[in-house]
């Protein structure tokens, strides 16, 4: 774990940034919402994979 940056180690203007961060384990929380983001991408084309196929099924019912 790398920690927070000290006040020396950045421009004040990127804490207003660094302090929205809640934890102290920043690659952690990178990876987090890398999966998460994943998931969401996953879950919505399969999703409209799903509508998809279900929608042509039904439309070849109506005929």
């Amino acid at each position: 774990m790398i920690g927070r940056p000290q006040s020396a180690e950045a421009a004040a203007y990127y804490f207003t940034y660094i302090d929205k961060v809640v934890g102290e384990d920043a690659l952690a929380i990178i990876e987090n919402q890398l999966q998460e983001t994943a998931r969401e991408r996953i879950s919505g084309k399969l999703y409209r994979f799903w509508a998809l196929m279900l929608g042509n099924g039904q439309e070849r019912r109506r005929r």
